[in-house]
Parts: C-alpha cells; structure tokens; sequence
C-alpha cells in the first residue's frame, strides 16, 4: 500500500470506528429503555455515557489523523488507540466491527512515516554569464 493511501486509510478507518462506538451506544442506550420498562434494571447510564465520550473521543482522534503535521497523526493515533481500549468495555467491543477498525486505523496511523519534502536545489547560473570583474 503506498504511503499516501495509508495516510488517508487511517484517519479513515478510526473515524468509522468513532461512528460505530456512538451508534453502538445509541442502540444500547434504546435497549436500554426497552429493559428497563419490562425488568427495571440494565446496564446504567455510567457505560453508557463512558461509551460515548470514548466514541466522540476517536472521532476527535481521527479528525487530528487528517493533518500534515506528523505529531497530530501521532497524537489522533493514539487517542484514538487508549479510548478504543477503553470504550471496548463498555460497547461491547463496538460489536467487534468497531474495535477492529479503531485498532488497524491506529496502528496504521503511529505507523505511517512522515512525508518527505523533495529538497530544494539551488537554482544553476545560465551558462552565458560572464563573471563581475
């Protein structure tokens, strides 16, 4: 895979992964009130809210993914990697699809070499100069 595409696949696969946590949540917190109106119980708002920051926290992380500078790629990536550890708990692993798309993008993402500039040559006098003295 070239460097340009695993630049852009990255960002890519953690900010899906973001949106899948969100709507794993979202599923769980309307199951939620389907339980507790037949049993009076479930699992909380706790981790449901836990959940939720760590799925807004990878889309943030995935958003710092898309920059040119090298040390918010870094920083997305591994936001992204500690609340999809996190949020795994209380997601249910973002229904598995979620977990493994926050961890390739992550590691694809602290993985990924900085752009190299192409560097600049000085520019060659034309050939019929004729010296200052």
């Amino acid at each position: 895979m070239s460097q340009v595409s695993a630049r852009l696949f990255a960002p890519l696969l953690s900010l899906f992964a973001g949106i899948v946590y969100v709507l794993v949540v979202i599923l769980f917190a309307l199951g939620e009130t389907v339980f507790q109106e037949r049993t009076g119980g479930g699992p909380g708002l706790l981790f449901l809210s836990i959940g939720l920051v760590s799925g807004v926290l990878m889309v943030v992380g995935a958003a710092l993914m898309f920059s040119k500078d090298t040390s918010r790629l870094r920083s997305g990536s591994v936001l992204v990697l500690v609340f999809t550890l996190i949020g795994a708990l209380f997601t249910a692993f973002g229904l598995m699809v979620g977990f493994v798309m926050g961890m390739i993008g992550s590691i694809m993402g602290l993985v990924s070499k900085p752009r190299k500039k192409p560097a600049r040559t000085a520019a060659a006098p034309p050939e019929d100069s004729q010296p200052f003295f």
